[in-house]
């Protein structure tokens, strides 16, 4: 028997009530490791409901990374950790319990990934930049006559113009 494997044994032994103390006391649980706990409760979910959950951190504009893909959740919230979650079709960003981007997912079984993601939705949120208007539509109008003023049509002058030969190269040009 090697080294290791008998030391283990003899601690075995040794604090034998302590290690054998969740058959006796019911709130004492069977290991103690709150990690694995944990992620047992995402794994059930997953089974139960067929719930995908991940925590990705968004780059410098708000996209993050899912496998292959790279979807925008928000450019408010650069380098944040987002939770998202692919459940029923769809795959949902949250940050601090609030939805801030859904897409419709169609979902690889074999892969255990995203086959397809489509159909943005951006939920109004505290978290979004500040855009600027990149266009003012009353720009266009002059606010006293009340209509839009008509485009000038240039006009050609006769014999400007000539066409210019096609380039084939210098073999087929006469």
């Amino acid at each position: 028997m090697c080294k290791q494997a008998r030391n283990l044994l003899l601690r075995l032994e040794r604090r034998k009530g302590e290690v054998l103390r969740f058959l006796v006391n019911f709130c004492v649980p069977f290991d103690n490791n709150q990690a694995e706990r944990d992620l047992r409760m995402i794994k059930l979910q997953h089974r139960a409901f067929s719930r995908m959950t991940w925590k990705r951190k968004t780059d410098e504009r708000g996209f993050v990374r899912i496998n292959r893909w790279r979807i925008y959740v928000e450019e408010g919230l650069p380098r944040t950790p987002v939770q998202v979650t692919y459940w029923d079709g769809q795959l949902r960003a949250e940050y601090n319990a609030q939805l801030l981007t859904e897409y419709h997912c169609k979902w690889d079984k074999a892969a255990n990934r995203p086959r397809a993601i489509s159909q943005p939705q951006y939920h109004e949120t505290q978290y979004q930049s500040k855009q600027p208007t990149l266009f003012d539509p009353r720009w266009l109008r002059d606010p006293v006559e009340g209509e839009a003023p008509q485009p000038r049509l240039l006009k050609r002058a006769a014999g400007e113009g000539r066409q210019l030969r096609l380039y084939l190269g210098p073999e087929l040009v006469k």
